[in-house]
């Protein structure tokens, strides 16, 4: 909560964003500043922000993913996928459309067992599972885990172009 939330922060060019985090007196007010700065960045910087993208990358799409989704897990490959993710599962994830274009991080959408949002990170060329959230940033199923855990552990890693 405390990295995303210090990124949101700065995207929204919040003035000294960690002033605004150290203010919160529990975990509880960090998560609901967390979410204020989610829901503010959706509204009012989707559009900045996609037309941004375009304009610096050329086009609205991702680079192709280290490894390939299937029916339940779900690549997301355009900023409009990713803003719409962000805003079903309420959560901050359409500030991550830089991470992902430098390759730093690839999300899916998953969709069953449990409804979720998956960042993957690559380290030393292996894919490993950085975040594994449920909407409103809530803990997933042991059950869940466990089948990302297995999917990703079948997978061969696609080198991209």
């Amino acid at each position: 909560i405390w990295s995303d939330c210090h990124h949101l922060g700065e995207q929204l060019r919040i003035s000294n964003p960690l002033s605004h985090m150290r203010s919160c007196k529990s975990l509880e007010s960090l998560r609901r500043l967390h979410d204020k700065w989610a829901r503010t960045f959706s509204i009012y910087a989707r559009t900045r922000v996609i037309q941004n993208h375009i304009d610096v990358y050329g086009c609205d799409r991702f680079p192709d993913p280290i490894i390939n989704g299937n029916q339940n897990i779900i690549h997301i490959s355009t900023i409009e996928e990713l803003f719409d993710e962000a805003r079903v599962m309420h959560n901050c994830v359409s500030s991550y459309a830089g991470k992902i274009m430098q390759r730093k991080s690839y999300i899916y959408k998953v969709l069953s067992p449990q409804r979720a949002t998956l960042e993957i990170a690559e380290e030393d060329g292996k894919p490993y599972i950085k975040q594994l959230k449920l909407a409103c940033n809530g803990k997933p199923s042991e059950e869940l885990e466990n089948f990302i855990k297995s999917w990703l552990n079948h997978q061969s890693v696609v080198k991209p172009d």
